[in-house]
């Protein structure tokens, strides 16, 4: 349908409603679209220059034709008027006409005995062949089984990492995987990275065992105060 529109027209269209057409910001006015409307219908009434007979149909079903000289056919098929257009070859510098109109075209089930074959392809894990229908993600069902098994593992978390403030598992096998693969240290608590804060069930348990209540202990002696450096002069000129 695009193509059998006044080119002003379509100008104009694009220029508004594209982000980067030249009259997005500032919209045409009335007058403007009036002025181009004017124009497309003096076009239609043109037949120089309205030489495609369903440039004046609703809803066209094929391209617009190429030039005043290209083809323009019935249907044989369905019979619908000026549904074919030759379409032009520039490497051969002539038109090629189709045996039937687009809609026809459409409707038609593939005839080729290569189409009525399974598709196949390799299995993206093991290379082994299988029909394109029992791949999934690529891969056969065997990899495929695999591949959700693996994933499985690393959605869950590795119960022999405890949080070291909870005590409690905190960190997947895959989370786990990917810290060793890249290097970096592995988190010991639910803390998520630096300046992260803990989830509301991260509670810290006690690290020592608790004071046992009613162990007695035995009373360390008062230090005695140490004496002034006069009172010490005074007794080494006593003789004390």
């Amino acid at each position: 349908m695009w193509s059998h529109i006044h080119k002003p027209v379509k100008d104009l269209f694009w220029n508004t409603f594209h982000r980067e057409g030249t009259r997005y910001e500032k919209r045409p006015t009335a007058t403007e679209w009036l002025e181009a409307f004017r124009g497309y219908k003096n076009y239609l009434g043109n037949p120089r220059t309205n030489f495609d007979p369903m440039s004046n149909d609703v809803y066209p079903i094929r391209n617009k034709a190429f030039k005043q000289d290209t083809p323009i056919l019935d249907c044989p098929t369905c019979g619908r008027e000026n549904a074919i257009a030759g379409i032009w070859s520039d490497d051969t510098k002539e038109y090629f006409v189709p045996r039937q109109c687009n809609k026809c075209r459409d409707q038609q089930p593939a005839r080729s005995a290569a189409a009525s074959r399974p598709v196949s392809a390799s299995c993206r894990d093991c290379g082994l062949t299988f029909p394109k229908s029992q791949l999934k993600y690529g891969r056969c069902p065997s990899c495929a089984k695999k591949d959700d098994e693996r994933r499985a593992r690393a959605n869950t978390l590795d119960p022999s990492r405890l949080c070291t403030r909870c005590q409690k598992p905190y960190i997947t096998y895959g989370n786990v995987e990917w810290h060793q693969r890249n290097g970096r240290a592995v988190p010991t608590t639910h803390k998520a990275g630096y300046g992260g804060s803990y989830p509301t069930d991260c509670v810290p348990t006690m690290t020592s065992p608790p004071r046992t209540v009613g162990t007695s202990f035995a009373a360390k002696p008062n230090p005695q105060p140490k004496a002034g450096f006069w009172a010490r002069l005074s007794k080494w000129f006593s003789g004390s």
